[in-house]
């Protein structure tokens, strides 16, 4: 028995061995680049100008999105800062800060229980409606937009801006024990229009088009 036994020893540790050896990966395969265990979201931003009866603003999204390859389930922080500058005259800056009440899209949080649950590979979005009046209270479409007059719509003194552009940046986040993901710079560019008409009255403008009507 012990001679047994000890054969059976030897002949385990030889295929112990033997596996190791065979899984081992040799020295000329590449290896997965190492990710930083905090870096799981990825974040994207842009804008959009929307011009309809009930609004005339510019609207900011940001998307964050689970890179991990696992579900991320915690309570919900969302905090962070949202940043918009002119271009042309960076003075003009509307900063604001983030909370759970700019969430526009996020199909796993429960506001009941604040706890937010983000899939692989899922995301969650934040909108924030700009009137275009910056930190100091200066309204943007007296003092930055220049206008030129709508020649279709000269009855009601329509009247479209030249392009402006504004830079934009984030950062956003998520959860307590994840840092905070910073966004950004995107250039977001647009043409203000100073009043929505009645497509019945003059012909319409789409608010994210407006550029290409002059």
């Amino acid at each position: 028995m012990k001679r047994q036994a000890s054969s059976w020893r030897k002949s385990g540790w030889f295929l112990l061995l033997s596996f190791v050896i065979v899984t081992k990966p040799s020295c000329q395969e590449d290896l997965p680049p190492y990710r930083d265990p905090s870096e799981v979201f990825e974040g994207h931003i842009q804008g959009l100008y929307v011009l309809s009866a009930q609004e005339n603003a510019a609207w900011i999204f940001i998307t964050v999105k689970n890179t991990f390859d696992e579900t991320l389930e915690a309570p919900a922080v969302i905090g962070g800062t949202l940043r918009i500058v002119s271009s042309r005259y960076p003075d003009y800056r509307k900063t604001l800060s983030l909370n759970k009440s700019h969430i526009i899209n996020a199909r796993g949080y429960d506001p009941t229980t604040g706890v937010l649950r983000i899939d692989s590979g899922d995301s969650i979005r934040l909108g924030y409606a700009w009137n275009f009046i910056d930190d100091n209270g200066r309204d943007l479409r007296t003092q930055v937009f220049q206008y030129w007059g709508d020649t279709t719509c000269r009855a009601l003194n329509r009247r479209i801006s030249y392009q402006e552009t504004f830079l934009l940046s984030a950062e956003v986040k998520v959860f307590d024990k994840i840092p905070a993901l910073s966004i950004g710079m995107t250039n977001f560019s647009m043409c203000h229009v100073n009043i929505w008409v009645n497509p019945k009255d003059c012909p319409p403008i789409i608010g994210d088009q407006a550029c290409s009507y002059r």
